[in-house]
């Protein structure tokens, strides 16, 4: 009934339709509080920077009811975490690009997830205690959630946390984006596992030379020899 406080990117056109749910994908996406989830890449850094400033400016408008105060505000946060993805990501893309291993990854094969709950509502208890457990998932293509890879923001021991505190699990975030890609491409189950840890700690490997601290590399060599293990 109402539209959405959102800006259109120019290469989506049905991001300019304010009344569309999701931008009519509902199989892939929910939307409980009338924004959209933050899948990177849908807005260049110029187009966020614009969208922050008119929600800026409206926000001065003292005849706001509480309800379009609530949302402009929710619309910002969105944006400043979409410009953070956008730059966290962008930044372990380039890595890969750096040792000829991005194979084709864009921004836009990833979505952040800042709550499991409110993002996958409908998970049974097992299912949330799986998910719990990973900082990036990608689901299976008979899934409604398929055909893009969550990171989760939410999970303080995450490649994606650790990564603003350390560019050497930027590093490790770089291998952990091309373990996924494994999975967007239909590899699932225990095999797929398989050839997403025996991938990544391919990837990862080539990351060595760059890293600060030794002993972290190590160590997450042993856990991702300990994870192709486990799925071999």
């Amino acid at each position: 009934m109402r539209p959405d406080p959102i800006n259109g990117n120019p290469a989506n056109p049905q991001s300019w339709n304010l009344y569309a749910y999701v931008q009519n994908n509902p199989v892939n996406f929910n939307d409980p509080t009338g924004m959209l989830l933050i899948r990177l890449g849908q807005h260049t850094e110029d187009q966020i920077k614009e969208g922050l400033a008119d929600v800026k400016q409206q926000l001065k408008n003292k005849d706001l009811t509480k309800e379009q105060r609530a949302a402009l505000k929710e619309q910002k946060k969105t944006l400043q975490l979409e410009s953070e993805g956008n730059q966290i990501v962008g930044d372990m893309l380039a890595k890969l690009d750096e040792v000829g291993e991005r194979n084709g990854l864009t921004l836009q094969n990833f979505t952040l997830s800042t709550d499991l709950r409110a993002d996958f509502p409908d998970a049974s208890k097992s299912d949330y205690e799986t998910m719990s457990q990973f900082d990036a998932m990608t689901f299976d293509p008979s899934s409604k959630y398929a055909g893009t890879t969550y990171i989760r923001t939410d999970m303080p021991g995450g490649f994606y946390q650790m990564s603003r505190r350390s560019s050497d699990w930027g590093y490790y975030g770089a291998s952990a984006l091309s373990h996924e890609q494994v999975h967007l491409r239909g590899f699932g189950g225990q095999l797929g596992e398989f050839f997403a840890y025996s991938r990544q700690h391919m990837v990862y490997g080539k990351f060595q030379n760059n890293f600060n601290s030794i002993e972290l590399y190590r160590w997450l060599d042993e856990f991702l020899n300990k994870k192709i293990a486990k799925y071999f």
